[in-house]
């Protein structure tokens, strides 16, 4: 079995949207309403904005897709966000407040969503996009890396805290049922 991460291309949009739906089945349709599906791929596909192209990791087995990460840096989220207010297709507004400031801090490199299919689980893919994850911050820059994952998400927690990240004490809700637990860890060489 060969794997390697590679940047995502545009046609690996449909793979791409059943791993993030995977990732995430309740928090993004909350965000972007009953048409999230087409309003991702269409993120996707222009390769702008948080969950374009440019920021999505691939990982392959054998030449096929296996998984995939959708990572970003805080001044990336500042441009789509600036972007957001402009543009007439936007998420939903948010019902209520999170309950820390900002879900990317200066100088993190935010791993929004990550997921690998069944078929590939448990052979060191996820830890694979993790590495990757980390050498793309140092690239950019970042000194940290950070995520949010669902608080009842064990298996993804003890990936996480196997490759060295830490509980935070900010944890965040969102819309009053969605509770993440905030992960992080600095970036090593930086």
């Amino acid at each position: 079995m060969t794997s390697q991460v590679r940047p995502a291309r545009l046609d690996d949009v449909d793979d791409f949207l059943r791993l993030i739906l995977m990732s995430d089945k309740a928090f993004l349709p909350s965000l972007f309403g009953e048409d999230y599906e087409r309003v991702i791929r269409g993120i996707f596909e222009s390769g702008e904005g948080l969950f374009g192209y440019p920021n999505v990791r691939i990982v392959e087995v054998d030449s096929r897709v296996a998984g995939m990460l959708l990572a970003y840096t805080y001044e990336q989220m500042v441009a789509a966000m600036a972007q957001w207010e402009t543009e007439e297709e936007q998420p939903p507004a948010v019902d209520e407040p999170a309950t820390r400031s900002g879900w990317v801090n200066p100088g993190e490199y935010y791993l929004a969503n990550m997921a690998v299919f069944p078929e590939y689980r448990r052979n060191g893919l996820g830890s694979l996009l993790l590495a990757d994850a980390e050498s793309r911050a140092r690239q950019q820059g970042c000194n940290r890396l950070a995520l949010d994952v669902e608080a009842e998400n064990r298996d993804a927690i003890r990936l996480y805290e196997r490759a060295g990240f830490v509980r935070e004490a900010n944890d965040l809700k969102l819309m009053g049922r969605f509770q993440f637990a905030r992960y992080s860890k600095p970036v090593s060489g930086v």
